[in-house]
């Protein structure tokens, strides 16, 4: 048996072993997390679509306006962001769709801003209502919360059995004044939600249990909320309805399974055969925006496209000759004035732009540099460019004369001092 052999049959030996040994290893299997696909990621109300979709809803989601003379009556148009409708028409069109038995659910919580929707309808929101003691029992809901994550953390589970018991402890931890509750028309089951802030909803309708402008048209149908503040409310306008929320971020993809904020959108959509769900707006886009604010810039951007493609463009004539005789004759004056003052000794001549550029960026730091003494300019410039006192002085301060090592130095040491500043 030659060498060749031997080696063949040594390594397939080796190989049966190896087959051998692993096929009698137990095998292991990994779930490897590796987070929320592209849809969740994108879209922050992903989760309430599919959710709606499996209550058999069409649903359409949109980072533009929606059309609203594509609504049907029989839709639902969800906004979390109720300002895009800021035109007169649009405002008209929104309610004559509700009138028509549209539903429209959007969110309300900044009284600092104008909500044409809200103020349409005297709609208005108070952040005054118990807002500290709300505030300390939510801190006080917020540490015990994280004390039990903490310890969570530390069981064995896995990423579907952690997120569920992690609602489960958001859900059981909660204290009671800091749910709300919901309740529809005509039902007499407590829908429970939570909302992370006091702000709460006021119309007359509420308060008062009647509203002058609209008592023919609007009626309350069911307002829901904590102790604190009346965080939802149904509204019937027409044949159509109005739900007014003061934290729509209940539906996104983080909130949406938690306590019953799933089953108040199915409540809330019960009727509509689609839903259109506004989740912000790209609007209007870029080009508009510059076409309508900057007019000059586009047009300077066009006459720049036109003239490189002119230089690309095939030319006609006789090839002219590149010369570079002007700026070597520049650059050659620049050197001759240069090589001058160093040799007539006017080094300090040679170092007065860079001490100029210093002071100059000194006097934009504070205005009083100029008219300090020298002694209070170089400690100033030594504080701000963190350089030793004395080497700001060595560098700053006029000589008569400097050897050329010297004069190299402060080249280099002026040139820090003005990088550092």
């Amino acid at each position: 048996m030659n060498n060749t052999a031997a080696k063949v049959i040594i390594g397939l030996l080796l190989i049966s072993l190896t087959v051998a040994v692993a096929s009698q290893l137990e095998k292991v299997e990994r779930i490897i997390n590796e987070g929320p696909n592209l849809n969740v990621r994108k879209n922050n109300f992903y989760a309430a679509g599919k959710f709606l979709e499996s209550q058999g809803i069409e649903v359409k989601h949109s980072t533009e306006p929606v059309s609203l003379m594509e609504l049907s009556q029989n839709e639902s148009l969800l906004l979390t962001n109720s300002y895009i409708f800021e035109d007169d028409d649009d405002i008209s069109n929104l309610i004559e769709w509700i009138s028509d038995g549209g539903n429209l659910i959007f969110q309300h919580n900044d009284g600092d801003n104008f909500n044409p929707i809200a103020a349409y309808f005297d709609i208005f929101i108070n952040d005054d209502t118990s807002a500290q003691e709300y505030k300390d029992l939510r801190q006080s809901y917020y540490d015990q919360l994280e004390e039990k994550r903490t310890q969570l953390e530390q069981d064995k589970l896995s990423p579907k059995q952690l997120v569920r018991a992690d609602i489960d402890l958001i859900e059981t931890s909660l204290p009671e004044p800091l749910i709300s509750h919901y309740q529809a028309s005509g039902s007499e089951q407590k829908i429970s939600l939570y909302v992370q802030s006091p702000i709460s909803i006021e119309h007359s309708l509420i308060q008062q249990g009647y509203s002058e402008e609209y008592r023919e048209q609007m009626s309350l149908v069911t307002v829901g909320g904590n102790r604190y503040s009346d965080t939802i409310a149904t509204f019937s306008y027409g044949r159509g309805n109005i739900t007014v929320i003061t934290d729509a971020s209940i539906w996104n993809n983080h909130q949406i399974g938690r306590f019953d904020h799933a089953h108040l959108l199915a409540t809330l959509t019960q009727h509509s055969d689609k839903v259109s769900i506004q989740r912000f707006v790209n609007w209007p886009s870029l080009d508009k925006l510059i076409i309508r604010y900057a007019p000059e810039l586009t047009l300077s951007l066009i006459l720049a496209l036109f003239a490189w493609l002119l230089s690309k463009s095939q030319r006609f004539g006789p090839v002219s000759n590149n010369s570079h005789t002007d700026r070597r004759a520049l650059q050659e004056h620049i050197q001759a004035v240069g090589n001058f003052h160093y040799q007539h000794g006017h080094h300090n001549h040679l170092l007065s732009a860079l001490r100029k550029e210093i002071r100059i960026q000194m006097q934009h730091r504070d205005s009083t540099f100029m008219q300090l003494p020298d002694a209070k300019q170089f400690a100033l410039i030594s504080d701000i460019s963190g350089i030793a006192e004395n080497q700001i002085i060595f560098a700053m301060r006029e000589a008569d004369q400097y050897k050329d090592n010297q004069l190299f130095e402060l080249i280099q040491l002026l040139t820090k001092i003005r990088n550092a500043l």
